[in-house]
C-alpha cells in the first residue's frame, strides 16, 4: 500500500513570498461596521454568544451535519448544542429549526456551508419569528457580497476564520452589522506571537515557500527551538502538518479566550488589496478541481451543478462507495483533507451519510500548479 511522507500540500495557505496587489476591491466581513479581531473562530461563537447573554443552562441551536469547532464554541460560552437537520443541499429549512427548539433555546447559528450561502429569507424568517439571538457562522465564507450585502450581514452578529483563509494557525472575527459589540479583550503576549510568526515560517520552508534560507528566517526557526524546549525531527515535523483524525483542535483553549488575534493576525490582514487577488485564486482553484474530478467512478463533487456563492474554504466530494475505506487510502497518499465525521449519528439522515462520505480538499490560494496535479492523481487513481 502507498504510504506518503508527508502531505501533498497543506489544508490552509501557507506564508510566501509577498504578493503584488491591484487594488481591486474585495467585500469581506471586515467590512461591517463593528469588528474585532480574536483569537480563533471558535472563540469568537463563545464571545458572540456570550456577548448576547446566552451561557450556562441555554441551548443553541445548530446543524447536526456541523465542524467540531462549533459545538466547541458553544460549550465554551457554558450552552449546550441541540441539534437540527439539513438538506442534500445542506439548505437548512425554518421549520426544521423550529421544530428542534425547547424552553431553554436561546440562540442559533446558522452556518454557510463550503461555497455555498444559505438564503437571507432564512436569517429574517427566524430574526422576525422568534426572539433567539441568530449567528451567522461565516468560517467557510470570509469573502463576498450578496445585493450588496457584506457576508455576515444577515444574522446578530457574525462570526469568521482568520486561520481558513490568510496563512495564520490562529485569528478570527466576531462581527454585527447591527450593533456594536462589547467583547472585551486582552493582549497576546509578545512571545506567542513570535511562536506564531516563527511557526508559520517553518511550515513555509517546509512546502517549499522559503527555498533560500535567510538570516531571518534563521532567526524565527531559532525562536520556535526556544520556545518549544527542542526541535521536532524533520520526518515528525511533517507528520505533525499533516490533517489528524482526532479531535484536539475542537477544544476552546479558555485561557486564551479573550485575547486579541494580536500583531501576526494583524500582519495577514493589514494589506486589503491583497484579498481581491486571494479571493480570485480560490474560485480558480475551485474551478480546476471541478473539472478536474467531475467524471470519478467512486465519488462525485457534492452540488456539482451550483457554482460558488464566494470564494470558498474547501471542496466538497461525495464518495460514493466504502467511504472509510477510500478516505483512509486517500490519507496514505498524502492528500490533504478533513470530514466531519464527528457529527452527531442518529439525527439527521443526510447528516449520517454526509458525515463519512463528503471530503473537503483544500482549494486555497496558495496551492502551487504541482500540489494541485498532485492532489488530482492521487485522487483519480483511487477514485477512478
Amino acid at each position: 500500500m502507498h504510504r506518503s511522507t508527508r502531505p501533498l500540500a497543506t489544508m490552509d495557505p501557507v506564508v510566501g513570498l509577498p504578493r503584488r496587489t491591484n487594488g481591486a476591491q474585495q467585500p469581506s466581513i471586515l467590512d461591517l461596521p463593528h469588528a474585532s479581531i480574536v483569537s480563533r473562530g471558535r472563540a469568537a461563537i463563545a464571545l458572540a454568544l456570550a456577548d448576547a447573554g446566552v451561557g450556562a443552562g441555554d441551548t443553541v441551536l445548530m446543524p447536526a451535519y456541523n465542524c467540531p469547532a462549533m459545538i466547541a464554541g458553544v460549550r465554551a460560552a457554558g450552552a449546550q448544542a441541540q441539534f437540527f437537520p439539513v438538506t442534500e443541499s445542506l439548505e437548512i429549512e425554518p421549520r426544521d429549526v423550529l421544530r428542534a427548539a425547547d424552553e431553554r433555546t436561546r440562540a442559533v447559528l446558522i452556518p454557510h456551508f463550503f461555497a455555498w450561502r444559505q438564503s437571507k429569507a432564512l436569517f429574517d424568517s427566524l430574526a422576525n419569528d422568534t426572539s433567539w439571538f441568530v449567528l451567522e457562522d461565516c468560517a467557510h465564507a470570509f469573502f463576498g457580497a450578496h445585493d450588496g450585502d457584506v457576508v455576515g450581514s444577515w444574522g446578530h452578529a457574525a462570526i469568521a476564520s482568520v486561520a481558513k483563509f490568510f496563512p495564520s494557525r490562529w485569528g478570527g472575527v466576531v462581527a454585527s452589522a447591527r450593533r456594536p459589540l462589547s467583547v472585551r479583550l486582552t493582549p497576546s503576549s509578545s512571545m506567542y506571537q513570535l511562536k506564531l510568526a516563527a511557526n508559520a515560517a517553518e511550515e513555509a520552508a517546509q512546502f517549499g515557500r522559503l527555498a533560500f534560507a535567510s538570516a531571518g528566517v534563521r532567526a524565527l526557526l531559532g525562536a520556535v527551538s526556544t520556545l518549544r524546549g527542542k526541535r521536532a525531527a524533520p520526518a515528525q515535523a511533517a507528520e505533525a502538518a499533516a490533517p489528524a483524525e482526532d479531535t484536539s483542535y475542537a477544544d476552546v483553549d479558555l485561557g486564551r479566550l479573550h485575547e486579541q488575534g494580536g500583531w501576526w493576525v494583524m500582519q495577514q490582514l493589514a494589506d486589503r488589496g491583497s484579498f481581491a487577488p486571494r479571493a480570485a485564486r480560490r474560485l480558480e482553484m475551485f474551478r480546476q478541481l471541478h473539472e478536474a474530478l467531475s467524471d470519478l467512478r467512486l465519488a462525485r463533487p457534492l452540488l456539482a451543478d451550483r457554482p460558488p456563492d464566494f470564494p470558498p474554504y474547501v471542496y466538497p466530494l461525495l464518495l460514493q462507495e466504502q467511504p472509510d475505506q477510500h478516505f483512509q487510502a486517500l490519507r496514505e497518499r498524502g492528500v490533504p483533507m478533513f470530514r466531519w465525521e464527528h457529527s452527531p449519528a442518529g439525527r439527521c439522515a443526510v447528516t449520517d451519510h454526509y458525515r463519512t462520505s463528503v471530503i473537503q480538499l483544500p482549494c486555497h490560494d496558495a496551492l502551487t500548479a504541482a500540489e494541485l496535479a498532485s492532489i488530482v492523481a492521487a485522487v483519480r487513481e483511487q477514485l477512478g
